[in-house]
């Protein structure tokens, strides 16, 4: 089997809990407040300017194969923070002098520390999880909304054909980098793995509950 479809299979509740977070439900209802929605587009805006040095760090160790690959996504995640600025001037969004909310920097910290002390298949096969997230939550926004919302510029951004092949890719690499790895280093990733996903879930708990500082 292969690592992407052994994790995928191995944590598919956790993951089916992740994309069904109450948030991405009420994104897909409409029924969650602007305030709240806003909330997630601050932080994710900051988790995204924090993923180029993320990218940064796997491009330094990447097989020459992937160096422009992983090159070019640096170049999207320009294009995302462009679509977030956009959005947070239509929704009303305060960008400027915006603080990390704990969830969000914990998240940024996990990734630096895959970045300084994990290897190369390690970090690619987070980066993997991360996108997989998005796209597979977003499909969910997707496939349960009536109709457009305020927010359907993210939908498309996360469910448009590019972003779903680009997704499928990079596991692909995951794969045939993991051909023959150890097994303690698949239950590493495997336990990475699920670390993204309970993140993301904090995240997405952002827009929900009360994750400001609490002094």
């Amino acid at each position: 089997m292969t690592l992407t479809a052994e994790l995928t299979q191995r944590y598919s509740g956790q993951w089916n809990a992740m994309t069904h977070h109450t948030f991405i439900t009420q994104v897909a209802e409409r029924s969650i407040a602007l305030e709240n929605f806003n909330k997630w587009l601050v932080q994710d805006y900051l988790y995204v300017k924090g993923l180029v040095g993320f990218l940064g760090s796997l491009i330094a160790r990447a097989p020459d194969s992937l160096t422009a690959p992983l090159g070019a996504a640096v170049g999207v995640l320009g294009d995302e923070l462009t679509l977030f600025e956009q959005m947070a001037r239509e929704l009303g969004a305060e960008l400027k002098g915006a603080e990390l909310s704990p969830n969000c920097q914990h998240y940024m910290y996990f990734l630096d520390s895959v970045a300084s002390r994990h290897g190369f298949l390690a970090g690619l096969a987070v980066y993997w999880a991360m996108e997989k997230a998005y796209l597979d939550s977003w499909r969910v926004v997707r496939e349960e909304s009536s109709e457009a919302a305020e927010w359907q510029a993210f939908v498309i951004q996360w469910t448009k054909p590019e972003f779903a092949q680009w997704v499928e890719f990079i596991g692909g690499e995951a794969d045939r980098l993991a051909e023959g790895v150890s097994e303690a280093e698949r239950e590493l990733i495997a336990g990475l793995f699920l670390r993204v996903i309970q993140y993301e879930c904090l995240f997405w708990d952002i827009a929900v509950t009360d994750s400001r500082w609490p002094v």
